[in-house]
């Protein structure tokens, strides 16, 4: 090995081993740095003057460098590959995806019918170059790559190896990014659709206790934080005359199988006014039938139930009219006699609530066929 143009063994595989280490603890948006400082330490400790991380495109057409180091005095070349066709160097393309790394000393070693890499090399005036393979679950998603323009260098094949090894460590990382962001893009999206639902999605556990909720201030009053650092409980809020019949149904979700209720019922506002709620919850199990808790979604439901007293209200008004009316009065609908006022039962002699009975045995028998047709229209 030339000691001059690669360093001890030993050396790099401490600094290996100590990238590595720091990729298994780095945390996911930290991830494009770490990279960053990973290519530069390796260039500068192994004598290259640049060193970089190229990705392909989803659908293996174009390549791009993400990441670049340079020595000083070297001009950076990032900005001029960006989505370039990966037809150009489709040899190396080809080498790199049987997983093989590509090692050429001086252009002058490229065999012939390598004359678009040779002439690509001798533009950028590269002497040497080493390019390893990124894979991930045995596909081709880049590569991992070091050039030399002021001298040659060759690099020992038990460096290669290593850097094939950082490599790996550099696609398992990507990899590792790539989840976690398509994961923070699902959530985003989950919770924006929550957002806007018109009201209060939880999970709360076996105790009432809320772990997850969302769009809690427009319902109750209280944020998510409020809940989540239990300064309020859910159960705080049910109103005291309605808590006793809200546990009692609720006891049905205890037990397998999974069921679903609904349930109508009053809270306190943070602001003091009594609002009405509709809650949808369905329990959840353990896999050995444990009661877990139970996920749901509560509506305000208060402007129905004003809606609701408003009308019960002119019904009770319209009945009181009818009550007190001289003339007699009979509702129906569909052929069913539904009321019939107190003059009307006067008229009939009978305080019967049977009122089709009653007409079939009144003074209105004679008329029952006709009275039945007209409730009919």
């Amino acid at each position: 090995m030339n000691e001059e143009n690669n360093p001890g063994l030993r050396d790099i595989i401490n600094l290996i081993l100590t990238i590595s280490t720091r990729f298994v603890n780095v945390l996911p948006e930290n991830i494009d740095e770490e990279i960053t400082a990973c290519i530069a330490e390796i260039g500068s400790f192994t004598n290259v003057d640049r060193s970089y991380v190229f990705f392909l495109s989803s659908d293996g057409t174009t390549m791009s460098c993400s990441f670049e180091w340079c020595a000083e005095g070297i001009q950076s070349l990032k900005d001029n590959f960006q989505n370039i066709s990966t037809s150009m160097y489709q040899r190396w393309i080809d080498i790199l995806s049987r997983f093989e790394p590509i090692h050429i000393s001086h252009p002058s070693d490229l065999t012939k019918g390598s004359d678009t890499e040779k002439e690509m090399l001798n533009k950028l005036g590269i002497q040497s170059i080493l390019v390893v393979p990124l894979v991930i679950h045995k596909k081709l998603i880049g590569f991992l790559g070091f050039d030399n323009f002021l001298k040659q260098k060759f690099w020992d094949q038990q460096i290669i190896t290593l850097l094939e090894i950082i490599a790996k460590d550099i696609a398992s990382l990507t990899y590792r990014k790539d989840v976690y962001n398509a994961h923070i893009k699902s959530e985003k999206k989950v919770r924006n659709l929550i957002q806007n639902i018109p009201g209060m999605v939880y999970s709360a556990s076996y105790n009432w206790s809320v772990n997850i909720i969302t769009n809690s201030e427009n319902i109750c009053g209280y944020s998510e934080d409020n809940f989540k650092n239990h300064d309020i409980e859910w159960i705080d809020l049910i109103y005291e005359e309605d808590i006793n019949r809200v546990f009692e149904e609720s006891q049905a979700l205890l037990q397998e199988p999974v069921q679903s209720m609904v349930q109508e019922y009053r809270i306190v506002h943070k602001n003091g006014e009594i609002r009405w709620v509709r809650n949808h919850k369905t329990s959840i199990f353990s896999h050995n039938g444990s009661f877990i808790g139970v996920d749901g979604i509560v509506f305000d439901i208060t402007d129905i139930k004003k809606a609701e007293e408003k009308i019960g209200a002119n019904q009770k008004q319209l009945i009181n009219v009818l009550e007190n009316l001289p003339n007699p009065v009979i509702v129906g609908h569909n052929g069913v006699v539904s009321y019939a006022n107190p003059s009307m039962m006067k008229m009939l002699q009978c305080d019967c609530n049977n009122f089709d009975q009653l007409l079939r045995s009144s003074i209105l028998a004679d008329y029952y066929d006709n009275i039945h047709s007209a409730l009919n229209r």
